[in-house]
Formats: C-alpha cells, structure tokens, sequence
C-alpha cells in the first residue's frame, strides 16, 4: 500500500483541472489537456504581425497615382476588382470601404491567395491586378520602388493596382503589367504590444514575428514595439526552404512567408530543441499550427484553424498570451513539486519492503510498520502540503524535463528516509542490549516522519510568503499529531501512531537518535546539491534565472 502514490492522481487531475479553469476565466478554451505541459515549456513563440502587435484593422492613409485617372474613375476599377474577386481579407476590406462601388463586369477573376499575393480581374478593356508591389510581374518603375521602400520603412503597408491590356490565362496573370496606382495603408499598433513582448523576453521565451507582408514593414512594426534584433530582417519570397534552418536562430522577423514556410521555420526551431508556440487565425497558418508544440488560434478565425489548433482565444485577445504561459508554468512547476514529495515515499517504501523481505527471509526482523504510523507523513507533509503547493501561484521557468526533475528531488529524499530506518534496525542488530526491537520501531517513526519535514522544507525551498505559511501550518498539524498521540492512550486494541511509550528515557538512545538524524538531514542537503549543481551545468540557462 505505501508504494502506491495513490493521491498523486488526484492531486495531478487537480492541478491540471485548476489550470483549465483559470484559461477559461481568461477566455481561453483548452481544447487538449496535455497541451498545457507543452505551452510551460515554450521558449519560442511565433507571432504574425497582425493581430498579435497590430490589430489587424488597416486604414487607406494615401493612394499615389502614376496613371493621371480621375480619382472616380480610378475608384470605380479598384471597386469593380474587389468585387469580382469577393476577396474579405483585412487588405481588400479596408480598400473596399474607400472604394465600396463598381461599374465594371469581369469575365474571369483570380481572388486573392496567401501565396500568390495577389488577386486580379479580366474586363472589356484588360486585365487588373492589386496585389504587393514584389509578387506581381511589371515594368519596372524606379520612381515607384523608391516610394515603396519609404513607406515600408515607416511601417506602412503598400499594395499596386496594374494593368495590362491581355486576359487571364490558365488562372495566371499576363506578364509585364504596368503599375497605376499605389495604396498606403496603415495598421494601429496595439498598446498592450510592447508590454507582452517585454515580458516574453524577461521570461526566457524568444519571440519570432512570421508574416506575410513585407519584411520591412514587419521589421519598423517590430523595432516600434521593442522586440530584440528587430531591425535584421529576412525576405522569405525567394528562400528555399533547405536554407531556413540556418536562418531560423539569427533572425526574429520574417517577411513574405508562405504558408509552407511557416511550418518550416517551426520545423526548424524544434529541430535545434525549442519548444515552439504558433498563434495563428487564418487557413494559411494551419500547417504551422499543426507543426507546432502548442497552438493558440483566434475564435474569429477560420473553423479550420480553430479545429487544429490546441486553445482557442474566445475573444480574439493575443495580450493574454503572457498570462496563458504563466499559467501553464504554474501547472508544470506544482505538479513537480507534489510529485517529488509523493515519489519520495514510494521509494522509501520499495527500498525498506524490499530490505525487510530479505530480512524476514533469512530468519531476521520481518516488516515492523503498520500504515497508521505513516499517517502524519502521508495526511500532513505529503497529502496537506502538496494539496496546498499544488495550487499556490508560480511564474518560475521550468526547468529540466519533467520525469529528470521530479526523480531529482524525489530520490535523494526516499533514500535518506530508508537509511533512517535502516541505520536503527541495525544497530539494534549489533547492539541488541542497548534498543529493544519496539524502541527501535518508534525512533525509526518518528525519524523518517521529521526526515519528511526536512524534505517538505526542500520542495517549499525558494520560500515566499505562501511556502512559507504552508511549511509552518503543516509543521504545526506534524506537532499536534504528536502531542495528540501522547495524551489519548489507545483503545480498542489499536496501536498509537508513533508508540512513544516503548522509548526508554536513556540519554544514549536520544543521542543516537539526534546524532543519526541530524547526520542524515546533513547529507541529504549535499546530495541535493549535489544534484542540482550537476543540472545546472546540463541546462546553463538554470545558473541564468537563478
């Protein structure tokens, strides 16, 4: 019975339970329960420009024409386009409402694609395309590049509307088209931006903006919101995708991405170890959301990318996205603290079964305890304190794997409470005149009871407010238990939890048991350093956080 961690279920349902619910409060759906784990250990986070450090609503802030149109008559081909194409995406929108009519009928329209970056219409008179200014094959206007390039430095986004008088054919646009108009436009940059991207940074989580638009424009966004390494950029139009892995940890802003892409550089990511978060609404961030180790879509997105994704924004809120980490943190960190404190006693328990199965095979002592005399281990340090840091708040990083880290903690101290036991039973066996074998019984009580104070003060260690009152109060249960034990004698036959009626009162026996327990408390603290000064030099980035 004592080797089962039967209330590590419970506390693990609980825990996880707990953090679903405070993700629902925030108006995150968890669609899959394991994914909390994954979103704790993020390191690297993938965002698109828009909606994530915009807002994604898009403003026309000026239209510079190269033709010498009207500006009705140019109105009029920008409306008919739109609505030929019936394009909804944030860039047709906010041209659409500028320009919200139309007289012209199209014969064949191409609507707008993530990949191609464009859309385009065949009318009577030819063929128009809008679309970004580097995706569409046209003459080549020097004084229009120059007016592109500054306005993509400002962080603007620019699409060209072109002409060219041949059709569509087999869905692809005729060649060399010529430039008529320019669109600017801008998109509102959020106040809560430059906050989230701060804290992700001061948390060890590196942030990647992965968009579609213009890798300048994505660039002067990223530099206005604070992100590290902004100003050096990547254009992905012409990048294979062999050459991404070498990209993927020199650069934190990529431009013109492709669907396909945005898987890659995923891919590429986990491939040197990250642990990857994507955030995504659209079609064309499906692959990269499936790909990832955690996905966050946005309700209002496409149904697709909300069916893939792992939790679901339900009101489309990327500034959360801090808080939905820390949540997760909280979850992994509390679950590897009542883990270890419940392994610890499993171990205890194999190690001294097993030994007093030997024992009792050979004709020696057989197994002296009973489950009542673990009662104070098992209610108090293991069932009241993990209870209670199970629950408590933590925005610490996590650190190591999660199985290393639990076993870390929980083989020192299963160890240490064996010997406890062992050291008594056999200097007993050494020394039969000096402990009788009930005399022995009780000082190995209560010694591997106060060993799992020792180990309960390491679990709650650092201390904070919290810890610290949880420590305190489950001390103070350990010493009413205690007390209670001596005061009310047994009845019906039933033995009392520590037997301390069997303990002579010699001044030898108490200082072996002083000696023993302070000399075991002594080497569980090296051993426990021990340990964790061979896991801070595994993972370096521990001796950075600490």
């Amino acid at each position: 019975v004592a080797m089962i961690p039967s209330g590590l279920y419970l506390l693990a349902s609980l825990t996880l339970a707990v953090g679903v619910i405070n993700l629902a409060k925030k108006r995150m759906n968890v669609q899959e329960l394991y994914c909390i784990e994954n979103l704790a250990r993020v390191d690297t986070i993938c965002f698109d420009k828009t909606g994530t450090l915009t807002d994604g609503v898009l403003n026309v802030r000026e239209i510079y024409d190269y033709s010498g149109m009207s500006d009705s008559l140019l109105g009029d081909k920008i409306g008919s386009l739109l609505i030929a194409t019936q394009d909804t995406n944030g860039t047709a929108l906010a041209i659409k409402e500028r320009f919200p009519r139309g007289s012209l009928r199209a014969s064949m329209a191409i609507p707008f694609d993530s990949a191609r970056k464009f859309s385009a219409a065949t009318f009577q008179e030819g063929t128009y395309v809008l679309g970004a200014p580097s995706f569409v094959d046209s003459i080549p206007n020097p004084i229009a590049a120059k007016q592109i390039r500054n306005w993509a430095s400002r962080g603007f986004r620019v699409v060209g509307l072109y002409f060219n008088r041949a059709p569509i054919k087999s869905n692809q646009i005729p060649p060399k088209s010529t430039l008529i108009c320019l669109v600017c436009m801008s998109d509102h940059i959020k106040p809560s931006a430059r906050g989230n991207i701060e804290w992700f940074r001061q948390n060890g989580v590196d942030v990647k903006i992965i968009s579609g638009d213009d890798a300048l424009t994505v660039s002067q966004i990223a530099q206005e919101v604070g992100l590290p390494g902004a100003s050096r950029y990547v254009s992905m139009e012409k990048v294979k995708n062999s050459k991404i892995p070498a990209l993927v940890d020199a650069y934190s802003v990529f431009g013109r991405v492709r669907p396909e892409q945005k898987a890659a550089l995923v891919s590429a990511l986990q491939e040197k170890g990250h642990k990857v978060a994507m955030t995504g609404d659209g079609v064309n961030d499906i692959l990269a959301l499936k790909r990832a180790d955690c996905s966050i879509a946005m309700a209002n997105g496409s149904s697709a990318a909300r069916n893939v994704s792992h939790i679901v924004s339900m009101d489309n809120d990327f500034s959360k996205l801090p808080d939905v980490v820390a949540e997760g943190r909280r979850v992994i960190n509390n679950l590897e603290r009542t883990a270890s404190l419940f392994l610890s006693k499993t171990l205890f328990a194999v190690i001294v079964s097993i030994s007093f199965l030997v024992s009792q095979s050979i004709g020696l002592a057989a197994y002296p305890f009973t489950t009542k005399n673990m009662m104070v281990w098992e209610i108090v340090t293991i069932g009241g304190g993990g209870f209670f840091l199970a629950l408590q708040p933590s925005r610490e990083r996590i650190r190591g794997g999660f199985m290393e880290t639990v076993l870390s903690r929980a083989l020192p101290a299963g160890f240490i409470e064996a010997a406890a036991v062992g050291i008594f039973f056999l200097f007993a066996y050494f020394n039969p005149g000096f402990m009788d074998p009930a005399t022995t019984r009780s000082l190995s009580i209560i010694a591997f009871t106060i060993l799992s104070y020792v180990v309960l003060f390491r679990i709650c260690w650092p201390m904070d407010i919290y810890r610290g009152i949880v420590f305190c109060v489950m001390a103070f249960a350990g010493v009413a238990f205690f007390l209670v034990d001596i005061c009310l004698p047994a009845q019906n036959g039933s033995s009392p939890i520590f037997d301390v009626s069997y303990i002579q009162q010699e001044g030898p026996q108490l200082i072996l048991f002083a000696s023993v327990l302070a000399g075991l408390a002594i080497l569980y603290f090296l051993i426990d350093l021990f340990v964790s000064f061979h896991l801070k030099r595994k993972y370096p980035e521990l001796r950075r956080d600490e």
